[in-house]
């Protein structure tokens, strides 16, 4: 069993050529994300096929329902599960061919690597305050900034909106990122799951599980 499952966000280049590419990491049993190491995060790189030498990286934990496969748990932290968007930072690799577009993924490849920064004895206690950040994905439609700002005014008028569009087989999507911030799960635990149910309201499917099914369905020509 591999140790995480993984997703690509954005990856953009600037004029220098520093590239700078955002992934996400849930976990699968039991490793965990510290401060990463520099083998950690070039692994992670080259398991995307990156072409990024990474010199620099920031990694900044959060929850989201979006990725939970127990949504019906009484447990707050299988509703909600830990995970980590990480920040890589460095030089472009050059080589004699072009590399083409790399586009955000939907779905998850499986990766294997373990940040030895990491030791479970010295985990501090789990926590219900944290950041956390409530997705959905909009199939068919490209959901505008604009849309999904408002959206997010009904549902969490502090949220700060992010949306990443891609294109698949014969479709496309919008995922729809809002980060509310640091919350209490524990006191709040309502208001968050009320998100959802807004979210849904819109269209969007808000479990990275249905995300997978409606692509399987996409890509045999099913509506």
């Amino acid at each position: 069993m591999s140790n995480y499952l993984i997703w690509t966000n954005s990856v953009t280049q600037s004029a220098s050529g520093e590239m700078i590419a955002v992934v996400e990491l849930k976990p699968t049993n039991i490793s965990q994300v510290s401060s990463g190491s520099m083998d950690f995060i070039q692994e992670i790189s080259d398991a995307l096929h990156l072409p990024l030498q990474v010199k620099d990286w920031s990694i900044t934990p959060f929850r989201s329902a979006y990725y939970s496969d127990y949504p019906e748990s009484d447990d707050w932290e299988d509703q909600f599960p830990l995970c980590w968007r990480i920040t890589l930072t460095g030089q472009r690799k050059y080589t004699q061919h072009s590399d083409p577009d790399i586009l955000p993924t939907f779905l998850p490849l499986t990766f294997d690597g373990y940040d030895s920064t990491w030791h479970p004895l010295q985990e501090p206690p789990v926590s219900p305050e944290c950041v956390y950040v409530a997705m959905g994905v909009s199939f068919g439609m490209r959901v505008t900034g604009e849309l999904a700002s408002q959206w997010a005014e009904s549902a969490w008028p502090r949220a700060s909106v992010e949306t990443i569009s891609s294109t698949f087989s014969r479709s496309s999507g919008t995922l729809i990122r809002l980060d509310l911030g640091p919350v209490n799960l524990e006191r709040q635990y309502y208001e968050i799951a009320s998100i959802d149910e807004r979210l849904r309201g819109f269209g969007l499917l808000t479990r990275w599980n249905q995300v997978k099914l409606r692509m399987a369905r996409l890509t045999h020509g099913e509506s």
